[in-house]
């Protein structure tokens, strides 16, 4: 017998899981299900009794997607053929939801561009955000004009949020489609991908995300 874990075509790109053994670094982690990875046989060691599968979600819910997907686990007999399944199990997921924060939130960190138009550089707009980043304690970021590429509508660029499950919360930055001077800006300095402590490629605290 064989224990075979599947994943619908329709799910398969909008679902990771990985296979967990050993420490918890990247390389202990092995991705067995999502896209281009429909099925997988379960790798059993001698004397293993517990195997840990982490799930990874890859699309947020929208207008055209519900949410929820399906990963099934199969009994099967090998000594036939062809291979006849005995038991099958399903289990549902529901992805969390994308959710931007408000503005009503005290601020942590304030983002502004440096840039230079017909009226010359908006050094006294720095100056002045950066006074009052001072008085409220936030941590002021400056996008110099080389990144911003004299482009300064910062948050039509990006816009934070994050997305939440019972066990674990993670920041995730939209990066709207709008790509002009600031397109890059996003994925080079507001991208962090951090070691999660437990779940290996699946998140921790010290994860931001892209959306």
């Amino acid at each position: 017998h064989k224990l075979v874990l599947n994943v619908p075509f329709s799910d398969s790109k909008r679902v990771g899981v990985f296979c967990a053994r050993g420490g918890h670094s990247l390389e202990n982690y092995k991705q067995v299900l999502g896209p281009q990875l429909l099925s997988y046989k379960v790798e059993r060691q001698q004397g293993e009794r517990k195997i840990s599968f982490f799930v990874e979600g890859l699309t947020f819910p929208d207008a055209d997607f519900l949410g929820l997907v399906s990963l099934s686990v199969s009994l099967v007999d090998t000594g036939t053929l062809p291979e006849v399944p005995l038991f099958t199990d399903t289990v549902a997921f529901r992805m969390a939801p994308w959710i931007m924060t408000p503005n009503t939130q005290p601020p942590l960190e304030l983002y502004a561009c440096s840039v230079v138009d017909s009226h010359g550089p908006n050094k006294k707009f720095l100056e002045d955000m950066s006074d009052l980043a001072l008085k409220t304690n936030c941590k002021l970021i400056i996008c110099p004009q080389i990144e911003n590429r004299n482009d300064r509508w910062i948050q039509d660029e990006m816009e934070f949020g994050y997305t939440e499950a019972p066990h674990k919360s993670f920041p995730v930055v939209f990066d709207s489609p709008r790509n002009r001077g600031l397109k890059h800006f996003p994925y080079k300095r507001i991208l962090v991908c951090g070691k999660g402590p437990s779940g290996g490629p699946l998140g921790g605290s010290s994860y931001r995300t892209l959306l």
